[in-house]
């Protein structure tokens, strides 16, 4: 500042050196009025520098104190920032330092999930042990087993098969399943019988006559066996037939559904136990049933004589009752039922309860299955067999067990058992017969082509002893059947 201002005044006395000069020139010339008017000038001169020194002076001044505002607005701006990020600094440490609480309950959950060595050693530990003590258990559950004759030893206790009233003549083998041991004896070449303990209870819980015993796993429960040609489940339910051939063979699936049977002919036939039988197509029996029992109805409206009945072309035991021309309408009544439980209905026709009269389907229609004798009482079983008591005379009586046979739709004599007095020379008055041997096969297809049973199918039928006819009955419980609807309020 200061040179510039000695600046200014250099100049400015070099200027006012040359006015004076030319001023006193000049006044030579014109005398006094030019010496007042060089003073004049002067005085202005230093009025307007000094002026001119004023606003410069100003503009100084406002220029620095512009460029102080801006310094001082620069620092605290700067000062405000700086404060923004060490409070921005504080907040993140703060919230470093102090988590919130689903970042704790993390925290706290990994440290949950995540045990110690220690601890993991421990439970390894634990679980060695624990798998040490079931292993000594499994071994401590085997059944001490050992068998001579009809006597089997399990854990110390013997099983007499003889005193069981086994039909059994020997036995072939006893083992462990689980929590069961099955003994195996032997009747004859085509069946033998099982009797299966309960390691539990120490019970034989079940009997079963048959053959070729097989399960899935060591669950005996799923089981199954055959008998014959026909194939059973644990409860005794046919679960499949063959062709008519024995079973020589019997396999079934991990899971207990799928069953494989070969029969001695080589033929492989398969079935499922969901099923619950054999499905075979053929044509639907229900309608043929529901123009039986128009016919029925008709003869009983009608009250019909047995020549009018027969005429229908019905073929009925109800004729011993003197139905329909005798008989109140409330005697007779039919149900539709399962016999063999291949999912297929058979027609039953009963008298005040009592089974009379069966029709079947042979897969073109309806044929009678069976008829119920005078003096006989018929009884089903849920295994497709049918049990007739007959009492002939005082002294003569008989028990016959039917099988029936979806194939053909009839069912067909097994098993005998007939007390005849005097037969024997007197030495045993009951005697027992297996009636479709080596014949069943032929006396089907008699059945097919007449329409009718063959009357020579006991002529081949051999005899049995009484413990090979106990083996082959039935183990299963009679059927309890409903009690149908009344035949006079049948409508077709």
């Amino acid at each position: 500042m200061r040179i510039f201002i000695n600046r200014v005044k250099f100049f400015y006395d070099k200027k006012k050196n040359k006015t004076d000069n030319e001023a006193c020139f000049a006044g030579k010339k014109r005398g006094g009025l030019i010496m007042n008017s060089c003073r004049n000038r002067e005085v202005a001169c230093y009025m307007r520098c000094l002026v001119s020194v004023l606003v410069l002076c100003c503009i100084l001044f406002a220029g620095c104190g512009i460029a102080d505002r801006e310094v001082e607005t620069a620092e605290v701006a700067k000062e405000q920032t700086q404060q923004s990020q060490d409070e921005s600094q504080n907040e993140s440490i703060s919230q470093a330092s102090e988590p919130d609480e689903e970042q704790t309950a993390f925290a706290q959950t990994d440290a949950d999930a995540k045990p110690d060595e220690e601890n993991v050693d421990a439970d390894m530990e634990a679980d060695g042990k624990e798998a040490a003590d079931s292993d000594e258990t499994k071994e401590s559950a085997k059944a001490e087993i050992e068998y001579e004759g009809l006597v089997c030893k399990i854990n110390g206790t013997a099983y007499d098969l003889q005193e069981l009233g086994s039909p059994a003549n020997a036995i072939m083998d006893a083992k462990q399943v689980g929590d069961w041991v099955i003994i195996e004896g032997h009747v004859n070449p085509h069946v033998g019988v099982y009797h299966i303990l309960s390691l539990l209870t120490g019970k034989m819980e079940y009997t079963l006559s048959g053959a070729g015993l097989t399960w899935p796993g060591e669950d005996v429960t799923k089981g199954v066996y055959s008998a014959y040609h026909e194939i059973y489940d644990f409860e005794g339910n046919v679960i499949g037939k063959t062709n008519g051939a024995e079973v020589s063979e019997l396999s079934i699936s991990e899971d207990g559904t799928e069953i494989t049977a070969v029969d001695f002919d080589g033929n492989t036939f398969v079935f499922h136990r969901e099923s619950g039988g054999i499905k075979e197509d053929g044509a639907d029996a229900a309608d043929g049933f529901s123009k039986l029992l128009a016919l029925y109805k008709e003869a009983q409206d009608g009250a019909y004589s047995q020549e009018q009945v027969e005429s229908l072309g019905l073929k009925t035991e109800l004729l011993q009752n003197a139905w329909p021309w005798a008989a109140s309408e409330e005697a007779v009544r039919y149900l539709f039922f399962d016999v063999d439980q291949d999912g297929k209905d058979e027609l039953i026709i009963t008298y005040y309860g009592e089974i009379k009269d069966i029709y079947g389907s042979d897969g073109k229609g309806c044929v009678y299955a069976y008829g119920c004798p005078y003096r006989g009482i018929a009884s089903i079983y849920n295994d497709g067999m049918l049990e007739e008591l007959m009492a002939a005379t005082m002294q003569s009586a008989s028990t016959t067990w039917y099988r029936y046979d979806a194939e053909t739709g009839r069912y067909f004599p097994l098993l005998g058992m007939h007390y005849t007095p005097g037969k024997n020379e007197g030495e045993n008055a009951t005697y027992y017969t297996f009636a479709c041997d080596e014949k069943l096969d032929e006396a089907k297809e008699s059945c097919k082509e007449t329409g009718e049973m063959p009357v020579w199918i006991w002529d081949h039928a051999r005899d049995l002893t009484e413990e090979e006819y106990n083996a082959m009955c039935p183990k299963t419980e009679e059927v309890k059947l409903p009690e149908g609807n009344l035949l006079s309020e049948f409508k077709l």
